[in-house]
């Protein structure tokens, strides 16, 4: 099987003064793998794995990650935890996806 590796920017946005994180969508061909989250450079980006197939396609998928600081409240509920992040300025981020 042939897969191919992606790449996309995470551009997170305050959706809600209620939600207590920030969020950001993607939209990935069918099978996205969460391979990785990071820093790259100021952005914060994620890699994935996709059957070359499905990368062929134009069916896409929305994928939600959540950023949230150290300190901050949130509901947990239906979310996984992919990683934390210390940006240059030292704050701490943890990612959690849906």
């Amino acid at each position: 099987m042939e897969i191919r590796i992606l790449k996309y920017k995470l551009d997170f946005v305050k959706v809600s003064e209620y939600k207590g994180y920030l969020e950001a969508t993607i939209h990935t061909p069918l099978g996205f793998k969460h391979l990785s989250v990071k820093y790259q450079g100021n952005d914060i980006v994620v890699w994935g794995e996709v059957e070359e197939y499905y990368v062929q396609t134009t069916d896409r998928f929305a994928k939600k990650y959540i950023l949230v600081g150290t300190g901050w409240k949130f509901d947990n509920q239906g979310l996984e935890y992919m990683t934390t992040l210390i940006d240059t300025n030292g704050f701490v981020w943890h990612i959690y996806s849906e």
